[in-house]
């Protein structure tokens, strides 16, 4: 697959007819057939990954766009943003929009489990690290501190942070299920949180943009 959209392989089609005939003719175990159709079981998982890992960032690139635009989101005769219904409708939208890098973050996992191209896994990788490196505030619900104490990290997708109102305890929950975990529980291993960076071009201040010179003198 080089794009998503794109045809699939001439070879899909013949295999996948090839592994039900031999599979009804029950001759699985007969000669190499049983090595020969996990590696092709192997080569599909592969593609099928490959393949939804495409769609998904196609998907979450429009992500870009919204999540790095500062101000209101909502359309014109929309809620206004300082109302109530405008602030809901504003995180609606944002949700959204979030959930697709959620679904990114787990596409990328599946595919790096696959065995999925390296090129292509490093590329949407990519992808993924631009978009919350340039989102000027990530969600606080979505958000944990680094059990090693190196800054921020994304909770799996579907899992979001709350505060307990009475005591002020945090908590998680699956945002499907709606099961919550005890107040004060440890958040998830470290090894199934997502990296949280930062947009690598140069700071600069406001006297720089007016003037282009330093303030400081440098």
């Amino acid at each position: 697959c080089a794009f998503d959209g794109a045809p699939p392989p001439a070879e899909e089609e013949p295999l996948i007819n090839a592994m039900m005939v031999v599979r009804a003719r029950g001759l699985e175990e007969t000669g190499k057939n049983a090595e020969l159709l996990e590696r092709a079981e192997q080569w599909l998982r592969t593609l099928r990954a490959e393949r939804n890992l495409m769609r998904v960032a196609a998907e979450a690139r429009p992500a870009i766009d919204v999540l790095t635009q500062k101000g209101s989101h909502l359309n014109a005769g929309d809620h206004f943003p300082s109302t109530f219904a405008g602030q809901l409708a504003e995180a609606n939208i944002r949700d959204g929009v979030w959930s697709k890098v959620e679904n990114l973050t787990v596409a990328l996992k599946q595919a790096r489990l696959a065995g999925a191209q390296e090129a292509l896994v490093r590329k949407e990788a990519n992808l993924l690290a631009e978009v919350v490196a340039r989102v000027p505030e990530l969600p606080a619900d979505r958000c944990v501190l680094d059990p090693d104490g190196e800054g921020l990290k994304l909770l799996p997708r579907g899992q979001q942070r709350a505060l307990q109102t009475t005591f002020g305890g945090v908590y998680y929950y699956d945002s499907e299920t709606r099961i919550a975990t005890d107040v004060g529980e440890e958040p998830p291993p470290k090894s199934e949180l997502g990296a949280v960076g930062t947009e690598g071009s140069r700071p600069c201040c406001a006297e720089w943009v007016r003037s282009r010179k330093c303030k400081g003198g440098r």
